[in-house]
């Protein structure tokens, strides 16, 4: 509890989705996404999905952030990778770039802690680096500010 949510599951929902067909395929029922990688990008994040939601201004360098979800995967090897970084013009720095654990035929909450770097605008999360069938739902982008420190939160980051 506390914190501010910066994005919420309709921001999921809505975000930028790139699943290319030769790659996968991606649904969304009752806010839940399901997503089907069933042959690898190049990279990982050749199937990936990028929020719309401007992020700048919204964290100061040190500020305690949290990306957390449910999933679960139904087949496959559970691959989901979160982001959270500044532009181009500071380098694509990041504060989050980490796996989280993924459990089968069950519904896991995922919790990726981060300590915020400067000049955050976006976040981002890849699924392209396990052939995978992912279901997604109630995702949350939570900054703490300053008022917790990375041990207060639960962490499911590989």
């Amino acid at each position: 509890s506390g914190g501010e949510i910066l994005i919420n599951n309709d921001d999921f929902i809505n975000g930028t989705w790139n699943v290319p067909k030769a790659n996968g395929t991606k649904s969304v029922a009752d806010d839940t996404v399901m997503l089907s990688v069933t042959t690898l990008p190049t990279k990982d994040n050749g199937v990936n999905m990028e929020f719309k939601n401007d992020l700048s201004g919204k964290f100061s360098e040190g500020d305690i952030g949290l990306m957390t979800f449910k999933a679960q995967v139904t087949s496959g090897t559970g691959y989901i990778k979160g982001v959270v970084q500044a532009g181009s013009t500071d380098g694509w720095s990041k504060s989050l770039f980490a796996e989280t654990e993924v459990a089968e035929g069950y519904w896991m909450d995922c919790y990726l802690p981060f300590v915020a770097k400067s000049n955050i605008i976006q976040a981002a999360i890849r699924f392209g680096g396990k052939i995978q069938n992912v279901q997604i739902k109630d995702f949350r982008l939570i900054n703490y500010g300053k008022s917790l420190s990375l041990s207060d939160l639960p962490s499911t980051l590989k």
